[in-house]
């Protein structure tokens, strides 16, 4: 099938749209049936020192983490050393006394990019010391309130899962996630974390964050932490992540069971369909066809956007140096048709 007028149409659109939010790097991957249709940069990675964004560019893919960590999770699923359906309290030692240091520590603003940040209310739903929350609870965000009942998207928490595997294994979740999907799928300009240094070229090139001053001039910004978790921190291209996408699609990473169990949307007690599944959105169009997705936001500095259109075979890849690809979208709420980026690849393909 050719694509040329379909890629033509997005080009396009997107040209106008990295123009009107100020995005000042970005690249872009289109897969069909696991090849690559479309690849291109805009912009530049480094404004400064005038390099050009391409496919190879590394960039903080943020919360495109949790897909990935997700992949994992069901890896150790499928081997029998996690139950979806055990309380993360089983994996995680002293796991009451764990979760209220942490939500000491939580009421202390923390600073970045100059402001000082609440982040209490991150845990202030989430009932541990019921202790009847589960990993599948934690997979689809439905863990405020009453597990299960409630979608309530949080990085934070979500975040808990690497630490159940930290507890749990020797490798630790960086280590599976280095053996697992970067060097099984060759993914050579990514890593697990922004703090790994055993690849200095791809730290090297690595795209430069920008934020807008308050005359919507682009400048430096700052890169946010460099630890990274099961939630957010890897750093990849769109060419890696479309050879986890390839992966992902045939198999080599999950069984088709386990892919398809990650892809459909939980339900609470009364039948209510959630928007996040086990690591993705999932939704349906206008025509029900199935879109799997997620998005990538790091205040001031990094956006990203990965959606898959199964019945179609097809899948877009953005990352971008900027928040511009996220910011003011509210894409945490479950509806991708809120990003004009991704209106303008759904109407042309």
């Amino acid at each position: 099938m050719n694509f040329e007028k379909e890629i033509k149409g997005f080009d396009e659109g997107l040209k106008g749209l990295i123009n009107k939010y100020h995005i000042p790097g970005l690249s872009v991957a289109i897969t069909h049936e696991n090849k690559i249709i479309f690849s291109t940069g805009f912009g530049f990675a480094d404004l400064k020192n005038k390099v050009k964004a391409t496919p190879t560019t590394p960039y903080r893919i943020a919360s495109l983490t949790k897909p990935i960590a997700s992949t994992i999770i069901l890896q150790l699923v499928e081997k029998g050393l996690i139950d979806l359906d055990k309380s993360i309290a089983v994996y995680i030692p002293n796991y009451i006394e764990f979760c209220e240091k942490n939500k000491k520590n939580l009421e202390k603003p923390v600073e970045f990019g100059g402001k000082k940040i609440d982040l209490s209310h991150l845990i202030k739903n989430y009932h541990y010391e019921n202790q009847n929350i589960t990993i599948r609870h934690h997979l689809q965000q439905t863990i405020d309130g009453e597990p299960g009942e409630t979608y309530s998207y949080n990085g934070l928490l979500f975040g808990l899962l690497g630490i159940a595997v930290d507890f749990n294994f020797e490798e630790k979740f960086k280590g599976l996630l280095q053996r697992e999907i970067i060097d099984k799928l060759g993914m050579n300009d990514s890593l697990p974390c922004h703090e790994d240094t055993s690849k200095p070229e791809v730290l090297e090139r690595l795209a430069k964050p920008y934020v807008l001053d308050k005359n919507k001039g682009l400048v430096l910004g700052e890169y946010p932490q460099k630890n990274g978790s099961s939630a957010a921190g890897i750093i990849s291209t769109v060419l890696d992540l479309a050879k986890f996408d390839s992966a992902l699609n045939n198999n080599e990473l999950i069984t088709e069971e386990s892919r398809e169990l990650a892809f459909t949307n939980p339900k609470t007690k009364n039948g209510l369909e959630l928007p996040y599944a086990l690591g993705w959105f999932v939704q349906k169009d206008p025509s029900h066809t199935k879109l799997v997705w997620h998005y990538g936001y790091w205040d001031n500095s990094f956006s990203s956007l990965y959606i898959k259109i199964p019945e179609k075979n097809l899948t877009l890849i953005m990352l971008a140096n900027s928040d511009g690809l996220s910011k003011n979208f509210n894409l945490h709420e479950g509806n991708l048709y809120k990003s004009p980026f991704a209106k303008a690849f759904l109407t042309n393909f």
